[in-house]
């Protein structure tokens, strides 16, 4: 579920046999964001339903740099990166069946920063709620995927094209990392029960060894 929606229709297309995945895919601007995290109603979960698994695509893409920072922007990144997925677990905690996968979708701009520092931020923070939510239950499978530039990605339709020929020069592949890999791989997390706690790179090498 999340605001990259076209990340998550990726998802549903390399959904396995036997699965059934449900979607939220929705692009909230800051208000809206705001609006669904006061109604709690706005994440029912029907009685008696269990799920093996959650998976988070949201976030903002970046907007300003330093010198430019809106003071409110960063409530806008905070919410959808954090404060929405947060609500949602919370609701859902006890539908999630014991052993279920809760995976976040995150950026190279953890380890490497972003030219927005909301932004990085943010998406850093993903690790830290991961965390939180393995420690309070030990039984989930909980993992972060860090991956590098999306190609047709809000991220990358909006970034300049001197960036995208920085990020395309700094992949091993010169290329853009592409939503089929990151959607392969994110169901192969869900249903491989030995990865668990692990912050997986999909990058191109970006972060890799001699990056």
């Amino acid at each position: 579920m999340g605001s990259t929606g076209f990340l998550a229709r990726e998802f549903k297309s390399c959904e396995p046999a036997g699965w059934r995945s449900y979607g939220l895919s929705q692009r909230l601007n800051g208000t809206q964001v705001e609006e669904r995290m006061s109604s709690s109603s706005s994440y029912s979960i029907v009685p008696g339903s269990s799920y093996a698994g959650v998976v988070f695509f949201q976030g903002l893409p970046p907007r300003h740099t330093f010198g430019e920072l809106d003071p409110v922007e960063i409530t806008d990144h905070f919410n959808a990166a954090i404060g929405l997925p947060t609500l949602v677990i919370n609701n859902l905690m006890d539908h999630l069946t014991v052993g279920a996968s809760v995976l976040f979708i995150s950026s190279t701009s953890i380890l490497k920063g972003s030219y927005d520092p909301y932004y990085g931020a943010a998406q850093a923070a993903k690790i830290g709620l991961a965390a939180s939510v393995q420690r309070f239950r030990k039984d989930l499978r909980v993992n972060v995927i860090q991956c590098g530039l999306i190609e047709n990605s809000p991220v990358h339709l909006e970034m300049t094209e001197d960036f995208r020929e920085m990020h395309r020069n700094a992949n091993g592949g010169n290329s853009f990392v592409s939503a089929r890999n990151v959607s392969s791989l994110a169901w192969h997390i869900i249903q491989n029960t030995d990865i668990r706690g692990a912050i997986i790179p999909i990058d191109g090498g970006l972060t890799g060894f001699g990056s």
